[in-house]
């Protein structure tokens, strides 16, 4: 273990000095190329906090709440919940 702290800090200084750099966001693109999106339970969600979620090969996106899942086609949710079977 002490022989890799060594390796990692010179690995990591090296990246350093180099300019390589991790973005999250594209660097050439401005801030307003950028969209953010809340999905809530007035959208369609059967619970605010969403602890899963999944994509299957159709395009469906499947989101796992505590209260239940809800598929999400691009444009609406579809709950299955206790209430919604």
């Amino acid at each position: 273990m002490p022989r890799r702290i060594p390796r990692i800090l010179t690995t990591l200084l090296l990246l350093l000095a180099t300019g390589v750099a991790g973005y999250a966001l594209d660097p050439r693109k401005s801030l307003t190329q950028y969209s953010r999106s809340s999905w809530t339970q007035r959208l369609g969600l059967p619970q605010n906090s969403i602890r899963a979620m999944a994509q299957t090969t159709d395009g469906y996106l499947w989101i796992g709440t505590r209260e239940g899942i809800a598929r999400f086609d691009g444009f609406q949710f579809t709950a299955f919940n206790r209430e919604h079977g």
